[in-house]
């Protein structure tokens, strides 16, 4: 297991070092969060390290909840403790990018958080 040399969990979807080392955990949250949420996601051993090939699995994953409206995107987004304000904030930019792709990055970030304050307060 990596030493976390940074005090600041990812708040951004990026690859580096920091995201590739909290990356299976965050895998094993985002399972989870949506097997929590009355969905089935299997994405150890189909996701190595590709933070943008996990977006676009999840975003998928997304698109089958029913958007907003659902009450499965909203128990996601309640698993994975994501704000209904943060979501309703994309709602209303007007963006180049489909909302499930924003939805994805928002919900990969939190995992990489929970990992990261996982890792960094495990040992105290």
């Amino acid at each position: 297991m990596q030493e976390l040399n940074n005090d600041n969990p990812p708040n951004a979807l990026e690859q580096n070092d920091l995201v590739a080392s909290l990356l299976p955990e965050a895998i094993m949250l985002l399972e989870n969060d949506f097997l929590t949420s009355g969905m089935e996601l299997k994405l150890q051993g189909i996701i190595f390290g590709d933070v943008f090939d996990l977006r676009e699995l999840i975003a998928r994953e997304v698109e089958k909840t029913g958007g907003p409206g659902s009450e499965q995107f909203y128990r996601l987004l309640y698993r994975a403790d994501i704000p209904e304000t943060k979501v309703n904030a994309l709602l209303q930019e007007e963006a180049k990018v489909p909302f499930e792709i924003r939805i994805a990055e928002l919900l990969i970030i939190r995992a990489l958080q929970k990992a990261f304050y996982r890792r960094k307060y495990k040992g105290e």
